[in-house]
């Protein structure tokens, strides 16, 4: 006798009978919806079905918000999001700048180095006067007036080596190298007076650079370029030549070129006084003709100021990739560790916006100030850092004043941090506690919904 029963052999994953070969034994439809209910709700297809009922609608959303608030508030999707404008040639990409003339280096008969200055490295005729210098075997120390190692980065340096080969050019009037000192005084006299012009008699100091119209941004990276010798050697007037100069003129005729993101960008004097109002607070060129360049930049190939961010201005200056990141999103001892480093390195820092750009509501004076009495909407740059009775506190600066802050005004008022992409963590101790919990109350719910 031949068994009907529903046991047989598989085809594939359904059972054909036994007493009939042809024909595919189905599973009853309560099984196939027993099998759908049971279907894996971490598995890619459960995120593109439909929810089930309102507890599936509630564990999905729950799941997506805590998601993308633990994004929000910890590093990894701004540093995504910085590495993604840089690539879509949004924002500048961190190309190191190639300074006008490597940097030079003169050694003493006692074997010290000293450095020469950049400004004074890049001017036309400059390279005469250190030949000479190492012809004459002048004692390089005495050209050191402020003792810093760098020749050239003050007035008195020029004077000094002004006198002393115009003594030699007495004593040796129809000599061969009487045109040489007389070639080599002409050149120290002109590079004397622009530089006096651009940086300043004493070199460049902070307190001399201001901000015109609305850039801020690019103003506190220069700043914030101009608080040591190294970097203002560097960023600034390494990267400044002058191109043409007329100073036989009341007012002296200059046009610079600056070296910008990999290529040279002509400023000539009239974009200088347009830009400065007639440098109204009579500045120092150098730092002005910087700022006229990067936002010549930005405005030709990236996205002009304001509404440009922070990093781009700071990229420009150093050739070094710059992040943007919310201050919230570090945690504290992230950002002391990001802020030691000033002002070694240039580190820029954002307030959070006007309430009445977005109101409209002129009236609203509270808004143009935080409660350190910081400007709203404003770029400084980190002076330092210093503690005091064990609270860390942080010097920033703009054009125009210095406040200190503690951590917890930093994080409470300020928006956004501009450090270089090296120093900004990926993971942090914030992150990894906001990442924990998530998944612990991903988890939480996800179980607590399936026990419902």
């Amino acid at each position: 006798m031949i068994s009907f029963h529903t046991v047989g052999t598989f085809l594939g994953t359904a059972p054909i009978s036994r007493a009939c070969p042809g024909r595919v034994i189905f599973p009853k439809k309560e099984e196939v919806k027993s099998s759908k209910s049971k279907t894996n709700d971490t598995s890619i297809s459960y995120f593109f079905s439909r929810p089930s009922g309102i507890l599936d609608w509630f564990k999905r959303l729950s799941r997506g918000a805590v998601i993308a608030l633990s994004a929000a508030l910890t590093p990894p999707l701004y540093i995504a999001g910085n590495e993604i404008a840089s690539r879509l040639d949004l924002i500048p990409s961190g190309t190191i700048n190639r300074n006008f003339e490597a940097p030079k280096h003169l050694m003493n008969q006692n074997h010290e180095r000293f450095l020469i200055d950049g400004f004074a490295n890049n001017f036309n005729g400059f390279n005469k006067v250190l030949a000479l210098l190492n012809e004459e075997q002048i004692d390089l120390s005495l050209l050191d007036g402020n003792t810093n190692r760098t020749l050239f980065d003050n007035s008195s340096d020029f004077d000094k080596l002004i006198e002393i080969l115009s003594t030699r050019l007495k004593e040796s009037p129809v000599t061969d190298k009487a045109e040489k000192y007389k070639e080599a005084i002409k050149t120290l006299n002109d590079c004397k007076v622009l530089y006096e012009i651009v940086w300043g008699r004493n070199s460049l100091a902070p307190n001399t650079i201001y901000q015109y119209d609305n850039e801020c941004n690019i103003t506190a990276a220069v700043i914030g370029a101009s608080l040591n010798d190294k970097n203002t050697n560097r960023f600034l007037k390494s990267n400044v030549r002058i191109l043409e100069y007329d100073l036989n003129r009341k007012e002296p005729i200059i046009s610079f070129g600056v070296n910008i993101n990999g290529k040279t960008i002509r400023v000539h004097h009239s974009e200088i006084n347009l830009f400065s109002e007639n440098n109204k607070f009579k500045a120092p060129l150098g730092p002005i003709t910087i700022t006229v360049a990067i936002a010549k930049e930005l405005e030709a190939n990236y996205t002009p100021n304001p509404q440009n961010p922070l990093c781009a201005s700071n990229t420009l200056l150093t050739g070094e990739s710059y992040y943007n990141i919310p201050v919230r999103s570090l945690s504290q001892q992230s950002l002391i560790e990001m802020i030691k480093n000033a002002p070694n390195t240039l580190i820029t820092v954002g307030t959070y916006p006007r309430i009445n750009e977005y109101t409209g509501n002129e009236s609203t004076r509270f808004a143009s100030m935080t409660e350190s009495g910081l400007l709203r909407a404003h770029a400084y740059t980190i002076k330092g850092w210093k503690e005091e009775n064990g609270v860390f506190k942080v010097i920033l600066k703009d054009s125009a004043d210095e406040k200190e802050l503690t951590i917890d005004q930093f994080q409470n008022e300020l928006l956004y941090i501009a450090a270089p992409s090296r120093m900004v963590p990926f993971i942090d101790q914030r992150t990894l506690l906001l990442l924990s919990a998530s998944m612990s109350y991903i988890l939480g719910i996800s179980l607590l919904i399936k026990k419902k």
